[in-house]
């Protein structure tokens, strides 16, 4: 049984590493086949196709976390400055770093990405599987993820549940708005208590200034 299971661990491997080693592409026909008419179908399908994508980008992302624990050192490559890290419970503060090298970006972009893919899974999972179908297109996915990432899970999932349905026929913008005054309907306080806290926490620097008398005053708010 034993020799068996690996085995079947050693073909399993195999078959992995071969679909890792092909080229992920996107069914698609030229566009010099299609005729005015099909043309916007295929521009349809293309930003669903994008929505399934960001998804499953987000689902490595949080696998990828789960294989990151907390105490876990980044790897040698990976060590240096840490400038951009995540706080979130068990997964380790260097997965940005790693991440960073993997998409070869920002870590502030991987950082990003890592609290987005939280937040869609433990505060929006409507929106996730919303996304996942294609249903929903990623920039009012990552809209709703930005307006609610600091709300309480049963806070986001209230909003989410009144927008979600009409998300898509709003433009960015407004679903933006639209979240943001749901949101301070339903937890004005909270909303409030993260306004205080940015205030509280905001980066106030004095230069001089090269005129006689005159001083220039910067504030850094953090953001939502």
């Amino acid at each position: 049984m034993q020799r068996e299971a690996e085995q079947e661990s050693a073909v399993e491997a195999a078959l992995v590493g071969w679909f890792l080693e092909q080229a992920l592409e996107v069914p698609r026909l030229p566009v010099g086949v299609l005729t005015r008419a099909e043309k916007p179908s295929a521009l349809q399908q293309l930003v669903a196709e994008r929505a399934r994508l960001a998804a499953y980008e987000a689902e490595l992302v949080l696998g990828l976390a789960e294989d990151s624990p907390e105490a876990e050192l980044p790897p040698e490559a990976a060590r240096g400055s840490w400038a951009a890290r995540v706080d979130l419970p068990g997964v380790s503060e260097f997965l940005p770093a790693e991440l960073s090298m993997v998409l070869n970006c920002g870590r502030g972009t991987a950082s990003h990405l890592v609290v987005r893919a939280f937040t869609w899974r433990e505060r929006l999972p409507g929106t996730f599987g919303a996304l996942a179908e294609g249903v929903l297109d990623e920039p009012r996915a990552k809209v709703l993820a930005e307006v609610l990432e600091h709300a309480d899970p049963q806070v986001a999932r209230r909003v989410e549940a009144e927008v979600l349905p009409e998300a898509v026929e709003l433009s960015v913008g407004k679903l933006r708005k639209r979240t943001q005054a749901l949101l301070a309907a339903v937890d004005s306080v909270g909303v409030d208590e993260r306004r205080e806290e940015a205030q509280k926490t905001a980066d106030v620097r004095i230069y001089p200034s090269t005129r006689e008398g005159m001083a220039t005053v910067a504030v850094d708010l953090p953001a939502d």
